[in-house]
């Protein structure tokens, strides 16, 4: 259902309204709204002193509520159900094995329900435009997978947990600042900054955290998700404090660190256009930052002997760096002189180091230049052609290159083992391929 209301074009209210059911859910839970509303107001089609201004062009100013749902599970995830045992009926007395997963006929939807307020502008002949949004979005029974004891005779559970809330900003500045027209050569540029902040706002009852597995944490009070994972014992300085006779790291034991969230709390894009008669060239680069990455596959590979770290000391004795060594109960020296016993396997595969989490975890900084456009519009070499009425012929690179911090030697930040659009991003292993670059070619006609 749709509602359009509006007064003399510049005061303007619009309503939706959609219902959905899902028989992946049970008949008590499968049917949920999509409501929403939003009220417009444009000043300068109200005022007439606004009107054909020179420099004020456009104006708006909106306010929107909005809910919509989604259904994270597959077919029959709603009850305990039996698989085929392996190798029935040839090697199995069983024919049927129960799964390891609790599954519950209670589950709901998804629900996001967002507050959104903002303005655009337009400035010069809208040659100028600026659009600013804030927003304030709260997600509740997100369906995820928990840990349980096995004595329960299930291994983890399927559950709805809690409610998270996300606030965040978001900003685009568009601009023409030379027009092809006026000046042979046209030249635009667009920015889209966005920056976001989410809290944990409750879980289970009685539960301040939740292991969603994959070292990623849901934490009441924090952002979400949160990495943690086990350390070195430190100083109050945070240097590593070392053995006083192997010279190796010493763990700190099976206590859990928390790194930071594994989501960008920023996001900035660069989109340059330039033009000149039928040839035009255009970019894309983003930077995303404020978050870590677990880089698992740098424990893989330091532990294989194959990173280049592990060569860093050309495999000999070293002692590690900015470590300390404690000489009585809390009181720790610079080590200088106590060297690891054995740089090659004894360290980088028998020591604590490629198994403890915090060496391998680094910013998920980048910025990537994530596709270059070049084409060609060659209307004018056919404008004599009956048959042919339009061409344009363009070469286009994807992911043609990214940079990161020097404490990332591992791979591209966005890799994940948890998926794209997973509950648990933010760790990598060696089972993602390396990244691709893409090369094309593309040929438009208009008959």
């Amino acid at each position: 259902m749709l509602i359009n209301i509006s007064y003399k074009g510049y005061l303007n209210l619009e309503a939706t309204f959609r219902n959905d059911q899902d028989s992946r859910l049970s008949k008590a839970q499968r049917s949920f709204n999509y409501p929403s509303a939003k009220l417009s107001f444009i000043p300068t089609d109200a005022f007439a002193a606004l009107r054909d201004n020179k420099i004020l062009s456009f104006a708006k100013v909106y306010g929107s509520v909005s809910q919509v749902g989604n259904i994270n599970i597959g077919a029959y995830q709603i009850f305990n159900n039996y698989n085929l045992a392996p190798g029935f009926p040839y090697s199995s007395l069983g024919g049927l094995t129960p799964s390891t997963t609790n599954f519950s006929a209670g589950l709901k939807p998804e629900l996001t329900r967002e507050i959104e307020f903002g303005t655009e502008l337009g400035f010069f002949n809208n040659r100028l435009y600026l659009s600013y949004a804030h927003y304030t979005q709260k997600d509740k029974n997100q369906t995820v997978y928990i840990g349980t004891s096995i004595t329960t005779g299930y291994g983890s559970s399927l559950v709805n947990i809690g409610e998270t809330q996300s606030t965040g900003n978001e900003l685009q500045v568009k601009g023409d600042i030379l027009t092809q027209a006026a000046n042979k050569v046209g030249f635009s540029l667009e920015v889209n900054y966005s920056q976001n902040q989410s809290k944990v706002l409750s879980l289970l009852p009685g539960v301040s955290q939740l292991n969603l597995g994959n070292n990623v944490y849901a934490i009441v009070g924090q952002p979400f998700p949160m990495l943690k994972g086990t350390d070195f014992q430190r100083d109050g300085q945070g240097h590593v404090v070392v053995s006083g006779t192997t010279g190796y790291p010493i763990q700190n034991g099976s206590a859990l660190v928390n790194f930071g969230r594994t989501t960008p709390e920023f996001d900035i894009s660069v989109r340059p256009t330039v033009t000149y008669k039928f040839v035009s060239l255009s970019a894309l680069a983003e930077y995303r930052g404020g978050y870590v990455v677990n880089n698992a596959i740098g424990g893989t590979l330091t532990f294989a002997g194959s990173s280049e770290i592990s060569a860093s000391a050309g495999r000999q004795p070293f002692i590690y760096p900015n470590s300390v060594v404690q000489t009585s109960p809390g009181v720790y020296t610079p080590n200088t002189n106590v060297n690891v016993v054995n740089g090659n396997y004894g360290f980088w595969q028998s020591s604590s180091f490629s198994g403890t989490t915090s060496p391998f975890v680094s910013s998920g900084a980048f910025w990537k230049l994530r596709e270059v456009n070049l084409s060609f519009k060659l209307d004018q070499f056919i404008n004599k052609t009956k048959f042919i009425k339009g061409a344009t012929f363009a070469l286009t690179g994807r992911n043609l290159f990214i940079w990161v911090p020097k404490s990332n030697p591992w791979t591209d930040p966005e890799f994940s083992n948890g998926g794209a659009n997973g509950n648990t991003p933010g760790t990598n292993n060696a089972n993602e391929l390396p990244g691709t670059r893409i090369f094309g070619a593309d040929l438009k006609l208009t008959f």
